[in-house]
């Protein structure tokens, strides 16, 4: 039991880790599209016409939710 339970925590982490690692990704482009075309500018194709800085600020909350959630599992695991 205790082995299917260290997996099962194992996938567990792996998933929160992911989460992590691909909402940085995700704000690391945003940054960069704001870099190269700046805060204002949007995609030519986006017909909602949302400016990198409101991307940026999007990708940073879902970043922020996936640190929160990461972070509430650690204090959880460690008391």
């Amino acid at each position: 039991m205790e082995e299917e339970r260290s997996l099962d925590q194992k996938k567990g982490e792996e998933r929160l880790l992911d989460k992590i690692i691909e909402e940085c990704a995700e704000v690391t482009h945003v940054a960069c599209k704001w870099k190269r075309f700046g805060g204002l500018d949007y995609h030519p194709e986006d017909i909602l016409q949302i400016p990198n800085y409101q991307l940026l600020l999007n990708e940073m909350q879902d970043a922020e939710t996936a640190f929160n959630t990461l972070r509430a599992e650690i204090r959880a695991a460690i008391g």
